[in-house]
């Protein structure tokens, strides 16, 4: 979301740029005010902020997964087949360019 955002700095500010965003479904199964509000809850701290907040506090949160994987930091980590299978639907997805505006 950050991407998305960042890449469209002046259209994210308002409701339209997420309706937009929603009615495409860039980011499957989220609303267009759950993710307005979540920029600018967001927005002003930062990528790196909010990704220390988030580790720091445990919080595993997903858009569209009811199974988040838990990322372990190690070589010798173990990944769950549900890890896995969600790893490879995201390496699988063609990269996009979330620039919308001119």
């Amino acid at each position: 979301m950050f991407e998305l955002a960042i890449a469209n700095r002046q259209s994210a500010r308002g409701s339209t740029f997420w309706k937009k965003v929603e009615e495409e479904e860039w980011i499957p199964k989220r609303s267009a005010d759950s993710m307005r509000n979540f920029w600018k809850s967001n927005a002003d701290s930062g990528l790196e902020a909010y990704l220390h907040n988030a580790i720091v506090n445990k919080i595993w949160y997903c858009h569209a997964f009811p199974q988040i994987p838990h990322v372990r930091i190690g070589a010798n980590s173990n990944v769950t087949a549900v890890e896995n299978r969600l790893f490879d639907i995201a390496n699988s997805k063609p990269q996009q360019n979330y620039r919308m505006e001119e």
